[in-house]
């Protein structure tokens, strides 16, 4: 169970967290960083 959302998220593989603390990263992740490029303008980038 634990092993699909590693694959899911890369930045969980990077990092060994508890499945509890990278679930926690995982939702604030595309909060604090931009969905995708697109929405966001090439300037910050």
């Amino acid at each position: 169970n634990f092993a699909r959302p590693m694959m899911m998220d890369p930045m969980m593989m990077r990092t060994p967290i508890p499945l509890v603390r990278a679930r926690m990263p995982l939702i604030i992740n595309p909060y604090r960083r931009p969905p995708r490029p697109q929405l966001t303008p090439p300037e910050p980038y």
